[in-house]
């Protein structure tokens, strides 16, 4: 397990965005039983809110289609294609949202 999880920090790091300014807001969960009830969209909203007060960038993964459509509906944008985890395990997109005055990164 511990092996598996060092991969996939390796696969997903890869694909960070180095050298430009940004906040990487690396994980956010909300309790299955909550889900759908705008939780996660209030806490992504509440964390660019204070990124757009820095006029800072956001990096993020989506690791499923509804959170990336989430995502897109904030303002993020995919960066590059998917990354296949390895074993079956599903694609990570990069994601990339530019920040008030940050550049864009392709």
């Amino acid at each position: 397990m511990l092996a598996r999880m060092g991969r996939l920090q390796e696969l997903v790091g890869a694909r960070h965005p180095e050298g430009v300014p940004h906040w990487h807001l690396s994980r956010t969960a909300v309790l299955p039983g909550l889900r759908g009830r705008g939780l996660g969209g209030a806490l992504l909203r509440y964390q660019l809110a204070r990124a757009d007060e820095e006029e800072t960038a956001a990096y993020l993964e989506a690791g499923t289609p509804r959170d990336g459509a989430l995502y897109e509906r904030c303002g993020f944008r995919a960066l590059g294609a998917p990354t296949a985890l390895p074993d079956g395990g599903p694609e990570i997109q990069p994601m990339w949202r530019a920040g008030l005055s940050a550049p864009r990164v392709h």
